[in-house]
């Protein structure tokens, strides 16, 4: 299973590990990573702020952690994919790969999605989104091209959310 969801904590609405099971094979589908393997663990603040102390050194919990299994800027387009622009690639054939896990907060996630407006499930679907940049190696934390890259690959995948029905929290600017 390409999108694998672990909840240590049960979720308020059941049906969220089924939206973002669905949200993840679809963001693997676009990214052309679909033979490709996530794990998505739903925490709550107490054991995000102690794998973020922990792996960060920031004593706070935060939204979403990535903790990607490969490393380098190849891994944004695939193993061999020339990136093109727009954000299509080319892909080869090659053997599926573990990219990494995905933690979310699910306590701050509906702190959030409280502020936002939005949904429970669109604001851990936007994190989802977030997290597995992160994994493909896509950073916004230095700003200048990188931050943009990013943002215009966040802007790219929620557009293919949204054509697949699948709702996504996300700023209107």
């Amino acid at each position: 299973m390409p999108v694998e969801i672990n909840a240590h904590v049960q979720p308020s609405d059941p049906s969220l590990l089924a939206a973002l099971q669905r949200a993840g094979s679809s963001l693997l589908e676009a990214l052309g990573r679909r033979a490709d393997e996530v794990e998505v663990s739903l925490v709550d603040d107490t054991e995000m702020q102690s794998l973020n102390e922990r792996y960060r050194g920031k004593d706070r919990p935060t939204d979403v952690l990535s903790f990607a299994q490969l490393e380098g800027e190849s891994i944004i387009a695939g193993p061999g994919a020339e990136p093109q622009v727009g954000g299509a690639v080319a892909q080869p054939s090659y053997d599926a790969q573990h990219l990494g896990d995905v933690v979310i907060s699910i306590d701050t996630a509906g702190r959030q999605a409280e502020q936002g407006g939005w949904t429970l499930a669109e604001e851990c679907t936007r994190l989802l989104l977030h997290g597995l940049l992160h994994l493909l190696g896509y950073e916004h934390e230095q700003g200048g091209e990188p931050e943009q890259r990013m943002k215009a690959e966040e802007k790219r995948l929620i557009g293919v959310l949204a054509t697949a029905g699948i709702a996504c929290a996300h700023d209107e600017a």
